[in-house]
């Protein structure tokens, strides 16, 4: 019904009221306005329903049949035709309806309306727009129905019924391609407003100013562009498409091939200390370089450019720095002239260079220098080699025995003939001079008092006998020094009862004496705990001190593993079994070697409990540490020299003796990469694979070493990168005796 026959008694005036009623009823006002709307809204449920399966249609069509929407074919221009009567349908109805709606509402806050109401007056202005819109609508929505029949027509054309399966039919299977293509719209102008920002701002940025450059890397951020008015761009796709930053990354080189040598040169000239030189001035590819993200905007034409300039600022610094320590040790062999003291003098600076700049090695111009001072040292140390080895030969004592080669083998020349030979004198001249000898006074002990040579634990068990406990490198309450005590007590339990003191006690085991056995319905057993334990005797005896000593460990490293399993680490349990495999039979040797009956052992004993009890250790009379005795045989060598592919080799078969299911093949270690080094060059973090069999399969893993006081710390394996496994302690003091350097 339209509105000019339900309102044909209705004038422009306040004749309506006078022709007609006095008054309107409001009621019939809505119902009529809402009865108009009522078809538009059809037609507009109409387009909204059948025009985004429309659009996905001819966005998957395009994408499969391979044309643009550029092109003017049947099925193009027919969905252009609906896409422009959609265009001007929606907007128009959706604002029809929301005036309906509000002189609805205002006809509806009254029960009639009288000529001199102001809703009258808005009444009348909606009427006629409505009967306006009314119209035009209604023929823009049979328009789009003969047009929707249009496109479905040269849709099922001959050419695209090959297609016709692959086509959306349903509202979500629209929605989906139209969600998609829309992010990929939005992805696509946000780089185009990139690629613009960023010809804008190169115009105005400080191209000479290296540190600058690198800001040109982050495209998105330096652009300025604000990606979140863009709306949501394709899920797990970049933001910036492969096509924008090889634009950009040709417009940036191109707009910085002019400054690039002069942004270089003043960046190279700011710095003249050589620690900062190596850092800053790296080549743009090396990965630990500061600016390595810039070399993914330069040619490689500009990289070498860079590099080139660079590398000349190096070689100027590092040729002063070589310079002024050629000054440093002229001046001070003017004042060196026995051969002796000259070549104190050289060690004293090579060591000295090494510690500081020994990261400079790869250098030509510093290896060079470092070869030509080699030379000179080896010279002179060949030239007083016979009378150091008689001095060795003559040293009486472990104090005399180590100023003889004091200082006159730098970390560079362990590795020479020279050194080698004398090294061997004196460690030759260290056997003799420490053979043991088994002590009836314990007032008079010595060195030679107590052996612990070719044991795992050398270093540790020769510290704790000379009370040097600082140097001990063991926790007094950590579980190897329990299982050192554990098995020092069953040793001695075994070897020497007759030394043991008359209230000697029992050692026992404990033996689970009754089960309690779970089955389920069928007799199969589920579970089966202990609920009592009984102490059995093992026929060994033991000191009361030493025996509650290792109980009260014994109990204190259960507990520590039962909290670290119940914070999740499972791993840390397994230190224990490296410690365990590492320490092997060392206690069944020390008892033998050492004789039950020497006081030496006695004094081992006695410290060992002194340390467990926090107590400071007794001392020998010539107070002499480890560091007396390990100055003999410790090789400082260079970290160039270290062989680690034996290192990690041995110290992985070691460890995988305590592995449950796999078999490391020993010799596989591989692609070994040293990723940290001290300032001195040394390895701080080693990384390796190695390959292994479980469960019959071959497999490959990877792991970590890391150094501390460049010795092993800790070994890293793939299947517990977090966890700390103990390295051998034995390899640990060959390593420290030079037995891994090449």
């Amino acid at each position: 019904m339209r509105f000019s026959t339900l309102l044909s008694c209705i004038a422009v005036t306040s004749l309506f009221l006078s022709s007609c009623n006095s008054t309107q009823n409001n009621h019939r006002l809505v119902q009529w306005a809402y009865a108009e709307n009522a078809q538009v809204s059809q037609y507009r449920q109409q387009i909204q329903s059948q025009f985004p399966i429309a659009k996905a249609q001819i966005i998957s069509l395009s994408s499969i049949a391979g044309f643009d929407f550029d092109s003017e074919t049947d099925v193009v221009v027919a969905y252009k035709k609906l896409a422009s009567i959609e265009s001007n349908f929606i907007p128009r109805a959706s604002e029809l309806n929301r005036r309906t709606n509000a002189i609805a509402k205002n006809l509806q806050s009254q029960h009639k309306i009288e000529a001199n109401d102001t809703t009258w007056q808005s009444f009348q202005q909606y009427k006629q727009y409505a009967e306006n819109e009314f119209e035009a609508l209604t023929s823009l929505g049979q328009d789009f129905t003969k047009a929707h029949a249009g496109f479905n027509k040269a849709l099922s054309a001959p050419e695209y019924s090959q297609y016709a399966k692959q086509l959306p039919q349903t509202p979500w299977q629209a929605h989906t391609i139209i969600q998609t293509h829309e992010a990929e719209d939005n992805r696509e102008r946000y780089n185009e407003a990139v690629l613009a920002a960023l010809s804008e701002k190169l115009a105005n940025v400080d191209l000479t100013n290296f540190e600058a450059l690198s800001q040109l890397v982050d495209l998105a951020s330096f652009s300025g562009v604000d990606r979140a008015k863009y709306g949501q761009f394709p899920r797990r796709e970049e933001s910036l498409t492969p096509k924008t930053r090889d634009i950009s990354r040709q417009l940036i080189q191109s707009a910085i091939s002019g400054h690039l040598s002069r942004a270089a040169y003043s960046y190279a000239a700011q710095f003249e200390d050589i620690s900062a030189v190596t850092y800053q001035l790296s080549e743009l590819d090396n990965e630990n370089s500061p600016h390595r993200p810039l070399s993914e905007l330069l040619s490689d034409t500009q990289k070498q450019q860079v590099a080139n300039i660079f590398n000349a600022r190096k070689a100027e610094i590092i040729e002063q720095l070589i310079l002024a320590y050629k000054r440093l040790l002229d001046a001070a062999l003017i004042y060196a002239e026995q051969a002796t003291t000259r070549l104190q003098t050289m060690v004293a600076h090579s060591d000295r260079f090494m510690n500081e700049h020994g990261n400079l090695r790869m250098f030509p111009a510093v290896q060079t220098y470092l070869d030509e001072q080699q030379n000179e040292r080896l010279a002179l140390l060949r030239g007083i080699s016979q009378s150091a080895l008689q001095n060795i030969e003559s040293a009486t004592s472990l104090a005399q025995l180590n100023t003889v080669l004091f200082g006159l083998i730098a970390k560079a020349d362990y590795t020479s003939d020279v050194a080698q030979q004398l090294k061997q004198a004196q460690t030759s001249k260290l056997n003799r001079l420490t053979a043991f000898v088994p002590a009836t006074d314990q007032e008079e002990l010595s060195i030679r008092n107590f052996s612990a040579k070719n044991l795992n634990y050398e270093s540790e068990l020769t510290a704790i006998y000379l009370g040097d406990f600082d140097h001990a490198r063991l926790s007094s309450d950590s579980l190897t020094v329990g299982l050192i005590l554990n098995d020092y007590m069953h040793a001695y339990g075994r070897y020497c009862d007759s030394e043991l003191p008359a209230n000697k006690v029992p050692i026992t085991r404990e033996e689970c004496a009754t089960e309690s056995v779970t089955t389920d319905g069928w007799g199969v057993e589920t579970s089966r705990v202990c609920v009592n334990w009984v102490e059995i005797p093992t026929g060994l005896y033991a000191d009361p001190v030493i025996y509650n000593t290792s109980k009260r460990l014994a109990s204190s490293a259960s507990l520590d593993m039962f909290g670290d399993a119940m914070q999740g680490d499972w791993f840390a349990g397994k230190s224990i079994l490296d410690d365990k495999v590492s320490l092997g039979d060392d206690m069944e040797k020390l008892v033998n070697q050492n004789q039950c009956n020497n006081k030496g052992l006695k004094r081992f004993e006695e410290n060992l409990l002194r340390f467990i009890h926090g107590q400071s250790g007794i001392r020998l009379p010539s107070g002499m540490t480890l560091a007396d005795v390990q100055s003999v045989y410790k090789i400082d060598f260079a970290p160039d020299d270290l062989n680690l592919s034996r290192l990690l080799d041995d110290l992985i078969l070691e460890n995988a003796q305590a592995w449950m299911l796999n078999r490391y093949y020993q010799g596989s270690v591989a692609d070994i990469a040293v990723i940290r080094t001290s300032n001195e060059g040394y390895p701080l973090s080693v990384k390796a694979s190695y390959q292994f069999n479980t469960m019959g399969q071959n497999s490959l893993g990877e792991v970590v070493l890391s150094f501390a006081d460049n010795i092993p710390k800790c070994l890293y394996f793939s299947d517990a990168p977090d966890t700390c496994r103990h390295p051998s302690r034995g390899i640990i003091n060959r390593f420290e005796k030079g037995e891994y350097v090449e």
